[in-house]
């Protein structure tokens, strides 16, 4: 990713645009189920935002149920609160 992210920044510049000025997005397909939210994720999560992500879009197309997907959403937003 910090790859893809260097190749993006340079083509920025090269076409004129502050690189500093574009959000970054990317999808982690985090937790799915009752898959714990463990130190692994975390720092995954956080070198991402080191390198400059903006926000880490999680889609909840392997839950199932639409119970299931707000479960681990919000199981995922209060354990990530904690740890931040």
């Amino acid at each position: 990713l910090a790859e893809l992210l260097g190749v993006m920044r340079g083509a920025a510049e090269e076409a004129g645009r502050d690189p500093a000025e574009i959000e970054v997005s990317v999808a982690a397909f985090a937790l799915t189920g009752d898959d714990p939210v463990g130190a692994e994720l975390l720092d995954g999560f956080r070198r991402m935002e080191e390198i400059g992500v903006h926000r880490i879009v999680v889609p909840r197309l392997l839950d199932g149920h639409a119970n299931k997907a707000v479960e681990s959403m919000e199981r995922l937003a209060e354990e990530l609160i904690k740890a931040y």
